[in-house]
């Protein structure tokens, strides 16, 4: 029973709220004309805008009397030019000063039958000075309720950029300021053996730009360029860290070379691979390598910082890694030079082939020996034969 109760009343609540009027805009806007056109300049640009204001004619009336037509501007010295057009005929209103104008709904409000209404506006104005280009309203229009609430997708805003002059000089300077120091960074890249080509190609894309900039004769392209500069110069910043970055990841990574051919010795040479020590070498290896792999995965995100860092990191854990194999090496005895170790068995079978040659020297100088005394016996038995 009460569920039955429930669902009535949703179902009168639902009809009540479709038979309620809703809001609606009574008015549409057109013919909306605004000079000069393009972006403006901050506190000196003289602005007109134009426009028309017709009536929806609902519920028998051009417009509710209730309501009121709101006009706006952010324009200084706006001065509102008025005409109210009834049957083709224009009824001039009084020009009014300030950036809102407003018109009473009951002084639009007619029978729709026997009239047709509608509303012409021409502002003027000057673009307000402004410390930052942005946008301003030049001219809004829209319809407000009872309570001086717009009503609902009413409005009708037409707006425009203004630039400042100042802020664009400034913006110029700033980014010479800023190509002198990205001048600086690539001289010192390449000094110190970094791939600066790329650089070099957006360092040339920047200074033509802010000399572009410096010659533009309106302010909106002085600041495209200027904003086309700061790009350059951040792809070209952005391209010298990249390669330093892989520079010092390439030579962080030969260490890690000397490491392993040391690991090598130990586990194959001496057979310690179940030594702590080396299992220690093995472990600050590891972590060198781990530490280079994430300075590269930075990389690639573009936090050359950072990457750095890492790549520091593990140049000291390699470093010291190091320096405890050829401390291990001395301990078991062997040279910490690769090229002694080569050369001690090749002196070896040299000394070798030396005390050979030399017994084999001695051997034949005997048998000649021998020879000669067997030649001068056999000569000596001939001659006591013929006496």
């Amino acid at each position: 029973m009460i569920t039955s109760r429930l669902s009535l009343s949703i179902i009168i609540i639902f009809l009540f709220i479709l038979s309620c009027p809703f809001a609606a805009a009574s008015i549409s806007v057109g013919n909306v004309v605004i000079t000069p056109a393009g972006d403006l300049v901050s506190g000196t640009t003289e602005v007109t805008a134009s426009l028309i204001v017709d009536f929806a004619g609902e519920s028998g009336l051009t417009f509710p009397s209730e309501s009121t037509l709101h006009f706006y501007s952010d324009l200084e010295n706006a001065q509102w030019s008025p005409v109210l057009l009834q049957n083709g005929i224009e009824n001039t209103r009084p020009l009014s000063l300030g950036n809102n104008f407003n018109v009473n709904g009951w002084e639009l409000s007619y029978p729709t039958t026997k009239n047709e209404i509608s509303f012409r506006m021409t502002l003027t104005g000057t673009t307000p000075r402004v410390d930052a280009s942005k946008n301003i309203t030049v001219i809004k229009v829209e319809e407000l309720n009872t309570k001086n609430v717009a009503v609902k997708e009413s409005a009708v805003i037409k707006e425009r950029y203004v630039s400042n002059p100042a802020e664009v000089k400034g913006l110029v300077q700033a980014e010479k300021g800023k190509l002198d120091a990205f001048r600086i960074s690539i001289d010192s890249a390449a000094s110190k053996g970094v791939n600066t080509d790329t650089a070099e190609v957006q360092y040339t894309a920047a200074k033509v730009a802010l000399e572009s900039a410096a010659k533009a004769t309106s302010v909106q392209s002085s600041q495209q360029y200027a904003t086309a500069a700061e790009r350059a110069i951040a792809d070209g910043e952005k391209s010298i860290g990249d390669s330093l970055t892989q520079k010092m990841i390439t030579e962080a990574g030969e260490p890690i070379d000397l490491l392993d051919e040391q690991i090598v010795f130990f586990r194959v040479n001496r057979s310690m691979t179940a030594d702590a020590r080396v299992a220690d070498i093995q472990a600050r290896r590891d972590r060198a390598a781990g530490l280079i792999s994430t300075a590269n995965d930075l990389r690639k995100e573009g936090k050359f910082t950072d990457a750095q860092a890492k790549i520091g990191e593990a140049r000291n854990v390699a470093d010291q890694a190091y320096e405890a194999a050829l401390a291990l090496r001395k301990e078991v005895g062997e040279s910490s030079n690769p090229t002694e170790l080569i050369t001690k068995p090749l002196e070896s079978s040299v000394s070798f082939l030396k005390g050979a040659l030399i017994w084999i020297g001695v051997g034949l100088i005997l048998v000649v020996l021998v020879v000669v005394g067997v030649i001068l016996m056999r000569r000596r038995s001939g001659w006591d034969e013929l006496g």
